[in-house]
């Protein structure tokens, strides 16, 4: 069928892709909104448009190293047979003949692994899924025929999972499988290496029936393992001005960046962060308990202390940011009533936040 093959550009259109894969999502297994918008920012998402101008079919996917991975295929219903999804792969191999080749998983019972070896495609080994099924997956690959002298893997990225996400791997009455069932997709594992620390065997200790105790500590061998002090998952940040000012933990954080030199603009919020914990402290008892992470030098801590080692300052520990995909300028802030100037910290409402963070991410699930 006559259909146009491009990159899309427009991330106002991410809507009408995701609706296109939400048709298929049982399929295709879990995928964020922000997956979907962060592909079209980086040119990697390719979408089959016909000739009335509708979205028919689309392939996301990475680059890592040296090599593109195919996170997913779809193809409307309707079209299907008609050479969409042999387009879409077609126009992926021509947009990478520059990397060595393309990569792919897909699960043995899936329609679609007859597809790829038709596409040139060859099995290259075999793998086990990480879902509560423990599907079996076959690894396509395609090479572009560069020569080389060595073949080397893209090291991957070691991500800890919490007790919680563990749980939910293995566990499918859990509320939150879906979402945390989205790290065992073939797509993440290509990319990220999900380990435990030990503390998960005390966790699993305190949780469950001895039977569920037993299941959790025969799946924890799945996963790779690291040990401190090796392990660091967090963020620390003195703040100098805390001494007068009351901060809450749980809590949420936006970043503004005051004006300066910064490549990107400045004067905007940028990101927000969850915060874990503050720790109120001597200059020699934060650096005591956080010079491990090498954020900070003790002549930093002592001179953002003026040189007094009986000063209090304040420790903000946070962790899961996320980086605004439209920074919010002092013009937007002012209209949710948060106008600067911005000499330190100031509270806002739960409600601002939330207006400020759906303005800031708007494709996010």
């Amino acid at each position: 069928m006559p259909m146009k093959i491009t990159h899309l550009s427009d991330l106002k259109q991410c809507d009408a892709v995701f609706a296109l894969y939400r048709g298929d999502s049982g399929t295709l297994g879990w995928m964020p909104k922000g997956a979907f918008a962060e592909g079209i920012m980086n040119r990697r998402l390719l979408v089959a448009i016909d000739q009335a101008g509708r979205f028919v079919g689309y392939l996301l996917y990475r680059v890592v190293g040296r090599r593109a991975t195919i996170a997913h295929l779809c193809v409307s219903k309707e079209v299907r047979g008609k050479g969409v999804a042999a387009s879409l792969v077609t126009a992926l191999k021509e947009h990478t003949s520059e990397l060595d080749g393309i990569t792919l998983k897909c699960r043995n019972d899936f329609d679609a692994h007859r597809f790829w070896p038709r596409m040139g495609f060859v099995a290259k080994g075999s793998a086990r899924g990480r879902g509560a099924d423990r599907a079996e997956l076959t690894v396509w690959h395609v090479d572009h025929g560069h020569p080389d002298l060595f073949s080397v893997e893209p090291a991957k990225t070691r991500v800890v999972i919490d007790a919680n996400v563990f749980f939910d791997l293995w566990a499918p009455d859990r509320p939150k499988r879906e979402v945390s069932g989205a790290l065992t997709e073939p797509w993440v594992e290509d990319t990220v290496e999900l380990v435990l620390t030990p503390e998960i065997y005390n966790d699993i200790q305190r949780a469950g029936t001895a039977e569920e105790r037993d299941r959790s500590k025969s799946m924890v061998g799945t996963f790779g393992e690291v040990r401190p002090p090796s392990l660091e998952v967090d963020r620390i940040v003195p703040h100098l001005r805390a001494s007068n000012i009351s901060f809450c933990a749980p809590g949420l954080i936006l970043w503004y960046v005051s004006q300066g030199n910064e490549k990107l603009g400045s004067m905007e919020v940028k990101a927000c962060s969850r915060l874990r914990e503050v720790v109120k402290a001597g200059p020699k008892q934060l650096f005591k308990r956080f010079r491990r992470l090498g954020v900070y030098a003790w002549k930093d801590i002592y001179s953002l202390a003026d040189s007094k080692v009986e000063s209090e300052l304040t420790a903000l520990r946070f962790s899961h940011t996320e980086r605004f995909l439209n920074p919010q300028s002092v013009a937007m802030l002012s209209t949710l009533g948060v106008p600067p100037p911005y000499p330190g910290p100031r509270p806002i409402t739960h409600s601002t936040f939330v207006s400020i963070y759906n303005q800031a991410l708007p494709f996010k699930a």
